[in-house]
């Protein structure tokens, strides 16, 4: 097992050329709680990109995730021509976009649509 000591950051980095591009750094910034951190840069603290904090929050785009998953920016879901998996206990709250662009949450049963609770999803 490979162990890193800094009393400040601890980080590995990873480099694919010369110079300051293709620069990717990951750590513990003891300076910042000692959450785990993503940066595109050679420092941990500065454009981070992933951050998991002590609580096992996780931010993307934030240093500050105020929530299981934290999204600063927008979310891509690839639409579905046909259910993603069988709705079923282990899918609940499983959410998926149907082709017609309609927002669709398994409830542990059926996938039904977002907007009214009781409408099945179309696909």
């Amino acid at each position: 097992m490979l162990s890193i000591y800094s009393t400040t950051k601890a980080g590995l980095e990873f480099s694919g050329a010369s110079g300051s591009t293709y620069k990717w750094t990951m750590g513990l910034d003891m300076s910042d709680a000692g959450k785990f951190k993503i940066a595109s840069s050679t420092a941990l603290g500065t454009s981070d990109r992933l951050v998991i904090d002590g609580n096992g929050q996780v931010g993307i785009a934030t240093s500050t995730p105020a929530a299981t998953l934290d999204v600063n920016g927008y979310m891509r879901l690839k639409k579905n021509t046909s259910q993603p998996v069988a709705c079923s206990a282990a899918y609940d709250s499983s959410i998926a976009l149907a082709s017609s662009y309609m927002a669709c949450v398994c409830n542990g049963v059926s996938w039904i649509n977002m907007a009214s609770s009781t409408q099945a999803c179309v696909w």
